[in-house]
């Protein structure tokens, strides 16, 4: 999940303002990735505070099985990198409650994380000090577009196993209100930009061989509902 905060508001992905902004100093190495768009996301296992995001664990597997089913435990350690012959063994010591299993499934969680912070102006003097140098410069960044390219990374990325899972077993080549009828109305009225012009940017040969164009934008919905605003 990705969130924006400022200090009286938490927003959620839905309702991001439309403009953020990023403070940098000159780096003659890195000027012409940043001043093109692109965007870096640190993982948790780098940040230089030792408490950052490394948080108690909870294991709440027993529950979710309780009320999911054990094929929906299955299901994450895929999505985590377990192949299938590891999966059993894993889900069975977490529902032990192994403790060195457990901080390995979290460890595996955070190396798939990444973290962007903005900040919501381009005129803050305590910001411009600590991370521009006072010389430096200050990008303006579109949100929705952001989200959209995160969506399409994440996509483009997956590998067959998890692909065949979404598309078939989980059921993402359905429209998101057939697939399930609850589904939010903001949620639907976002995902609506995610049409046939950005399935045309999906370069996952698994899911372009085994889905038409407008499953593959189903797809792209599903994958925001589920995986980015769930």
């Amino acid at each position: 999940m990705l969130r924006w905060f400022d200090t009286v508001h938490s927003y959620d992905l839905l309702h991001m303002p439309d403009r953020l902004y990023k403070y940098y100093r000159y780096d003659d190495a890195l000027n012409a990735k940043r001043l093109s768009g692109q965007v870096y996301l640190a993982s948790p296992l780098d940040f230089n505070d030792p408490c950052d995001c490394q948080r108690k664990v909870i294991n709440n597997a027993q529950t979710r099985c309780e009320q999911k089913g054990i094929d929906w435990l299955y299901g994450k350690l895929l999505e985590l990198g377990y192949n299938r012959e590891q999966v059993d063994d894993v889900a069975d010591k977490l529902l032990k409650d192994d403790e060195d299993v457990l901080y390995e499934v979290y460890k595996r969680q955070l190396e798939r994380a990444g973290v962007l912070c903005l900040a919501g102006t381009a005129t803050d003097t305590l910001m411009w000090g600590y991370y521009a140098s006072n010389e430096g410069y200050c990008l303006e960044y579109d949100t929705q577009q952001i989200v959209e390219r995160l969506v399409l990374g994440y996509v483009n990325k997956l590998d067959y196993v998890i692909t065949d899972k979404y598309l078939n077993v989980d059921r993402y080549r359905l429209s998101p209100i057939e697939r399930d009828k609850e589904t939010p109305s903001d949620k639907l009225r976002y995902v609506a930009r995610f049409d046939a012009s950005a399935a045309s940017l999906v370069t996952n040969r698994y899911l372009l061989d085994h889905a038409d164009s407008v499953e593959v934008a189903h797809f792209l919905q599903n994958v925001f509902i589920k995986r980015f605003a769930g």
